[in-house]
């Protein structure tokens, strides 16, 4: 199974992405940036950013991404921890029972600096 999604993953093109499902990851990207600027707002994403930018320095070996709503440099790591807390800090993300989780807290801030 997992194959099954490696490959799906991997050879994915955007032309194959039917117009109605590019129409909502539109309008989760958007919703999902408006939940980043105002969670970066919080005490909690300063704190995360704080923790971030003294301990995942980024390293050539490690690679260099920016926190999001803050420019710093650091790890890519560090930058997904930040921007995930930043997400969370005022739970009004994404969100599917099927997956049970929120997947664009993950998956946005790596996105967003590539």
């Amino acid at each position: 199974m997992m194959q099954n999604f490696i490959g799906f993953a991997t050879g994915l093109v955007p032309d194959a992405i039917p117009g109605e499902v590019k129409t909502v990851l539109r309008r989760s990207f958007a919703d999902t940036a408006m939940v980043a600027a105002a969670g970066s707002t919080t005490e909690m994403s300063g704190i995360a950013r704080e923790f971030a930018s003294r301990h995942w320095l980024s390293a050539a070996e490690a690679g260099r991404a920016r926190m999001l709503f803050d420019g710093r440099e650091v790890s890519p790591a560090g930058a997904a921890f930040a921007g995930a807390t930043s997400i969370d800090s005022i739970d009004a993300h994404d969100g599917n029972s099927r997956v049970k989780g929120h997947a664009g807290l993950a998956l946005f801030p790596g996105l967003v600096d590539h």
